[in-house]
């Protein structure tokens, strides 16, 4: 936990926790009375790390034998282009993004209008930059720049933040780091 919470306090806060930590330690001794009890959470992580391997498994392409069908098989197109839409939830499973270009910090999406049967979506209304909150806060001008509404933005880690979702940043003007709404 000290690793974590290192930079957001005091030393002395932080010195105080790890001796506490220590402490703990040493005055806390255990005896397992019903040790099979003791072993069941043990068994329900494994349980679970094996449900997540198959997951990898048939996520990343791998086949499997169907005993009803009688035959080898392996998962659809859609199942197999989940995990490159997700990255995030690639990620989680421990499966890296190899075969593609990692997205750009700072890059995003911006809204489109639902696209119909016969076309395609397309970009909403421009905005002048002059119009923008940033423009405003920044108080800075650029002169025939437009811009359009977005749906997300790529993070400096390739994750992705959404509309109206909070963000940790550093601000590189002072090196402070604050919370943000995007």
């Amino acid at each position: 936990m000290p690793f974590i919470i290192h930079d957001l306090i005091p030393p002395t806060v932080l010195n105080a926790w790890t001796v506490i930590g220590e402490l703990v330690v040493l005055v806390w001794h255990m005896r397992i009375v019903d040790t099979e009890a003791y072993l069941a959470p043990s068994r329900d992580t494994c349980k679970i790390f094996s449900h997540q391997d198959t997951i990898k498994h048939v996520a990343t392409g791998g086949y499997w034998y169907d005993s009803t069908i009688k035959k080898w098989v392996c998962t659809g197109e859609k199942v197999l282009c989940y995990l490159d839409e997700q990255p995030e939830q690639a990620r989680l499973l421990g499966i890296p993004n190899l075969g593609h270009n990692p997205p750009i910090p700072g890059s995003g999406k911006i809204e489109t209008t639902n696209p119909t049967a016969t076309a395609k979506s397309v970009r909403q209304n421009a905005v002048p930059w002059k119009t923008t909150r940033c423009a405003k806060i920044l108080g800075t001008t650029q002169p025939g720049t437009l811009h359009y509404h977005g749906k997300s933005v790529v993070m400096s880690e390739g994750e992705h933040a959404h509309l109206n979702s909070h963000v940790i940043f550093q601000q590189p003007a002072d090196g402070k780091t604050y919370i943000g709404c995007i």
